[in-house]
């Protein structure tokens, strides 16, 4: 048995709990949406909220939010 490290651990749970790319985009997308929406550009808006979708379908905020614009 060899025992780990601590840097080993961290590296290992690093590796393993990572969020993947498309979530990040998602939520940096519909974050950059809810900006635009505040500022009253609601077509910046709805172009971003449509970004967020594409990185993930099933991001039930951006999709409301999309629907409350429309």
């Amino acid at each position: 048995v060899v025992p780990f490290s601590s840097r080993m651990v961290g590296e290992f749970c690093f590796t393993i709990y990572r969020p993947y790319e498309r979530d990040v985009n998602s939520s940096a997308y519909y974050l950059q949406g809810l900006g635009h929406y505040a500022l009253g550009h609601k077509a910046r808006a709805r172009r971003c909220w449509r970004k967020a979708l594409k990185e993930r379908n099933d991001n039930l905020w951006a999709a409301w939010r999309l629907g409350e614009l429309k």
